[in-house]
């Protein structure tokens, strides 16, 4: 097996270590809210057109998947129903009522 000698380094004449400046800059270009705005609204949107559309499906296979035998479904279908149009309700209300639609 080789064997090793220790050399002893000088760090006298280095300075301390740099380290590179990792940090993320911010974006200088501030958000536009309305967009943001409309893209919050028309994906809520979506969201209820989709829970809106499974509810369909499922009533609509009820017999074949056997959901019609859940005793409480349609309780939980209209809890979850009513929650996501609150939900949708507020943040397009609050998109239009801020002016983010002008078209009225």
């Amino acid at each position: 097996m080789p064997e090793f000698e220790a050399v002893p380094v000088d760090h006298s004449a280095e300075g301390p270590p740099v380290v590179k400046d990792l940090s993320i800059t911010p974006k200088t270009e501030p958000y536009n809210l309305d967009r943001v705005r409309a893209q919050l609204a028309f994906r809520l949107i979506w969201i209820l057109v989709g829970v809106i559309a499974a509810g369909t499906v499922l009533m609509a296979t009820a017999q074949w998947t056997g959901v019609d035998r859940i005793a409480n479904i349609g309780s939980v279908a209209l809890t979850v129903f009513t929650s996501i149009v609150t939900l949708v309700s507020a943040a397009t209300g609050f998109y239009f009522g801020q002016g983010g639609g002008k078209g009225s």
